[in-house]
């Protein structure tokens, strides 16, 4: 750490929302944990347990929201299949992948 001698640069920093995406705006989190969907298009299956959503999709789940382009959600496993593109909060980390395709 620097001494109480020493300047410090604080020219260098940046807001955390110009070096980590920030969480879109949504409604609290439902209280019985349930999965919140949105996007521009889906489609799902019933029998199967199974929603495919596209573009501009956003799951969320208590404190943790997917930001996605493409997701597929298994509803009886409770997992989300994410392609392309996606950001994930959780309440103690960020991921933010970039798709190379």
């Amino acid at each position: 750490f620097p001494s109480h001698d020493t300047a410090i640069d604080w020219g260098m920093c940046q807001a955390i929302g110009e070096i980590t995406p920030l969480p879109p705006l949504l409604p609290p989190p439902p209280e019985n944990n349930a999965v919140r969907l949105y996007a521009d298009d889906g489609e799902m299956y019933e029998q199967e347990g199974k929603i495919v959503a596209s573009g501009n999709v956003i799951l969320q789940r208590g404190e943790q929201v997917l930001k996605t382009d493409l997701a597929t959600y298994l509803r009886d496993q409770e997992v989300v299949d994410a392609e392309g593109s996606f950001t994930f909060w959780d309440k103690q980390f960020i991921v933010s992948v970039v798709s190379c395709m």
